[in-house]
């Protein structure tokens, strides 16, 4: 009797051994489930934080403009974008061309004191950003913005009449103009916002109408930037090309 007790015994507490170890691997794997979906739930936020990385897109261009001046905007993104479209938030300006495209340019209006453009890009996903422009002069003292001419024909002309028309945007009150023409002669004021233009007959070369602008800082430092327009005799406006002779002298803030 004595002895059956004992295996009795032995037994119960091999049945409770059993028990806790069986436990104990429950335990262990219920432990391990709970890391593996932590483990699982930390990989799908870092990989969500990558991939919200990747969707970027940004607006370069000046963060100051003055009014009366011609600002240009770029769009980059990482994604694919079937159209981008810009505004004008607020602000006094205008948007002057290249609706549609990466690259668009605004007009400050005479009145302008600062504002905020936009441009949405259309895709999968759609990605927006904005871009603040500062008055040019809300920063105080000290220097100021590069001037921008650009210079826009009016009257384009051919088969026998002398007189093109021309006239210069992008510049502010108080900017100093002096135009000038390589193979022609100024029927005007060259001071002025406008020229005229006789092209020298029989030339091959067509001619090339160059407008300088000279701008006084508040600080008595100019800045001088000289546009040109290149035209060969084409029979309307808008066959000529545009651009810049150099880059903005003494230091300016492109």
């Amino acid at each position: 009797f004595i002895i059956m007790k004992k295996n009795i015994s032995l037994f119960a507490f091999a049945v409770m051994l059993l028990s806790f170890v069986l436990s104990c691997e429950v335990d262990n794997q219920e432990l391990k489930d709970d890391f593996s979906i932590e483990k699982n739930e930390k990989i799908n936020l870092k990989q969500d934080l990558t991939n919200s990385r990747l969707v970027l897109c940004e607006i370069d261009g000046p963060t100051t403009g003055c009014p009366n001046q011609y600002v240009t905007y770029t769009y980059s993104t990482t994604l694919t974008m079937q159209s981008i479209t810009w505004s004008v938030v607020n602000g006094n300006m205008t948007l002057y061309s290249g609706q549609g495209t990466n690259t668009a340019t605004f007009l400050l209006a005479s009145n302008f004191t600062g504002g905020w453009v936009q441009a949405y890009g259309s895709g999968t996903p759609d990605c927006v950003v904005s871009a603040e422009i500062l008055n040019c002069g809300a920063g105080g003292g000290g220097g100021c913005p590069c001037p921008s001419p650009v210079i826009d024909d009016i009257l384009c002309v051919s088969g026998g009449h002398p007189h093109w028309r021309f006239e210069v945007n992008g510049i502010t009150s108080g900017d100093q103009i002096s135009w000038s023409v390589n193979h022609g002669t100024i029927h005007s004021n060259p001071t002025q916002s406008y020229v005229i233009i006789e092209p020298n007959s029989g030339s091959i070369n067509g001619f090339t109408v160059y407008c300088q602008i000279v701008r006084t800082c508040p600080d008595g430092s100019t800045k001088t930037r000289t546009a040109y327009y290149t035209n060969y005799y084409g029979n309307s406006c808008g066959s000529g090309t545009t651009g810049f002779v150099d880059n903005c002298d003494n230091g300016g803030l492109d």
